[in-house]
């Protein structure tokens, strides 16, 4: 996880009891997201995964340090898995109704050509 001190960190990754190398990734990492790369057995290439945590009350629905990312590993070819905790609402990812923060963050998903897996709770 990421710390600083005034930073109260809400991500976080967590790797039991998988045979892998972890290293941080500092240059994708602050308070609402926490990012490493992943390499080993059973990995074909070092993988970047992230946790994401989209602030309701923010104004701003895709951390600019998430975009960063996205677009590094596009730019270099790595597979990208990222855990996010979006506080939005889409039909995509099972939610009865789509609010205007689930919208944004579906044009960004498709744009970048995201999968979503998801499990939804009512």
């Amino acid at each position: 996880f990421y710390y600083k001190k005034g930073c109260n960190a809400r991500t976080a990754i967590y790797l039991p009891d998988i045979e892998c190398t972890y290293l941080q990734a500092p240059a994708f990492t602050e308070c609402d997201i926490s990012t490493g790369i992943i390499s080993g057995p059973g990995f074909k290439q070092p993988t970047y995964i992230a946790s994401v945590y989209l602030d309701i009350r923010s104004k701003t629905v895709v951390l600019n340090t998430w975009e960063k990312l996205v677009l590094h590993c596009k730019r270099y070819g790595y597979p990208l898995l990222c855990g996010v905790d979006s506080n939005s609402h889409s039909r995509n990812w099972g939610c009865p109704d789509m609010n205007a923060r689930g919208e944004k963050l579906d044009n960004f998903l498709i744009e970048h050509n995201f999968t979503i897996h998801t499990a939804f709770h009512k």
